[in-house]
């Protein structure tokens, strides 16, 4: 299985169809498990349930990938009456499905921040490389079997607006080193902190783009810098321009 998502653990099922028949992707499906880890993973990764996501995201925000996103999960089911993909292709030949462990069986627990800040993550990475998929519940599939997926309270309009690519990026190649350690990446400009890097004052940090965003002060100058760059995989984020050393070409406050 080709792991996607860079920061997500394997956990191989055996449930899918190589490929996609052709089909684009074109959603993101939200799911909840009706059941707490370890179980549902097992179940997920089990030949005998015929169930499968392309991805699991646990309570303390632990991701995991147990179908490549080139081929088709089994997530979704065959939809029911009322739906608007009844009667044309199976859903699972275009869409990404991801699931969310919450606890009880009518996915009434809530999802805890970590859960909340990784799949927002997950998302957005996703829709990196995919571009800005629709992000739509189980229950728009399924709305006579699954109603209650992903469950209420679930934050979908949370996660969905967390994870918008940001507009007005110029992407451009240039390297930069840290001003400062342990340095934060966000999600977005002036996000959610994503992860610190590993990188010392002396490390060449690789950076893919830039783009306005919150106004951070420039610990060198005392005045404040809108620009925020972006970082190449591996790795990936954004972090403030005043807390680098190096300013991409053609970028002015």
């Amino acid at each position: 299985m080709h792991v996607d998502y860079a920061k997500a653990v394997a956990a191989p099922s055996p449930n899918y169809w190589q490929g996609r028949q052709r089909a684009s992707i074109r959603y993101i499906v939200m799911h909840g498990t009706a059941g707490a880890m370890p179980g549902c993973l097992s179940w997920l990764d089990d030949p005998a349930s015929d169930a499968s996501v392309h991805y699991l995201v646990a309570q303390d925000g632990t991701v995991y990938q147990l179908v490549s996103e080139a081929d088709s999960a089994w997530g979704n089911g065959v939809p029911d009456p009322g739906s608007p993909f009844y009667g044309g292709t199976n859903p699972n030949l275009f869409t990404i499905s991801v699931e969310h462990e919450r606890g009880d069986a009518a996915n009434t627990q809530p999802i805890s921040a970590a859960q909340q800040a990784a799949s927002t993550a997950l998302v957005a990475d996703i829709r990196r490389r995919h571009g800005h998929l629709p992000l739509i519940p189980h229950s728009l599939i399924n709305p006579v079997l699954r109603a209650n997926c992903p469950g209420p309270g679930f934050p979908l309009d949370a996660i969905d607006k967390g994870s918008a690519p940001v507009s007005g990026i110029t992407w451009i190649r240039f390297t930069a080193t840290p001003r400062k350690i342990p340095l934060s990446f966000a999600d977005k400009p002036g996000g959610t902190a994503l992860y610190v890097s590993k990188a010392t004052l002396g490390t060449a940090l690789h950076f893919d783009g830039w783009a306005y965003g919150p106004a951070v002060i420039d610990p060198s100058t005392g005045q404040p810098d809108r620009r925020w760059y972006h970082r190449a995989m591996p790795g990936y984020g954004w972090v403030a321009s005043a807390d680098v050393l190096g300013n991409a070409p053609g970028s002015t406050p």
